[in-house]
């Protein structure tokens, strides 16, 4: 899986994020699964804050359809990518 990097602030578009905090091998999927735990999709999840205006953000993204995969969240995945 690849993730999409995004290094630079979502408001001020700027290059002023600092490393916050990272978690290794986080389940992508939050929620009831009929396969092992050995199965899960796992990716390091990494968060960022901004020197300038103090938002924090994911910097490590997972792409819509990896995240969206169960039908539950299908619908949702397809309004999101009219925007």
């Amino acid at each position: 899986m690849q993730n999409i990097s995004r290094l630079k602030n979502v408001i001020s578009q700027e290059d002023d994020l600092e490393l916050l905090h990272e978690l290794k091998n986080f389940p992508v999927f939050m929620g009831c699964v009929d396969h092992g735990i050995k199965e899960d999709l796992c990716a390091d999840q990494s968060w960022s804050i901004s020197s300038n205006n103090g938002i924090i953000q994911l910097n490590k993204l997972i792409p819509l359809n990896i995240l969206y995969q169960t039908h539950l969240y299908q619908n949702l995945f397809l309004i999101i990518n009219q925007f």
